[in-house]
């Protein structure tokens, strides 16, 4: 047990680290590897896009609104206020009705 335990810590760290420098990459879309990647998950895992209000609900197959969260903001879109991912769901605010409007509609276009 303290092996695994020690093992499972090592890797812990090693992953937030790695994390980490993820994270603090410059806020810009120099990077086609990783959006090429997030607009495959979107095109994978997103199953509908509905605007309602300042808000957005994105609904995705089972465990994957995680990746779905990361991919939109791998994306960069303007007028993301913030963004919080259940299991299969995806809620996005944003800073107003038109906005919520226009991003659903950019989601919506990397589906097909």
């Amino acid at each position: 047990f303290f092996f695994t335990h020690k093992t499972a810590n090592a890797i812990l760290s090693g992953l937030v680290g790695s994390e980490m420098c993820i994270r603090d990459r410059p806020k810009d879309d120099v990077n086609s590897a990783q959006r090429s990647i997030s607009r495959r998950a979107l095109k994978d895992f997103v199953l509908s896009v509905e605007p309602v209000h300042n808000q957005i609900i994105v609904k995705t197959t089972t465990a994957a609104a995680q990746v779905v969260a990361e991919s939109i903001d791998n994306l960069f879109f303007d007028g993301i206020a913030a963004s919080i991912a259940g299991d299969n769901v995806v809620l996005i605010i944003s800073y107003g009705n038109k906005e919520a409007l226009r991003i659903s509609k950019l989601i919506d276009s990397y589906l097909n």
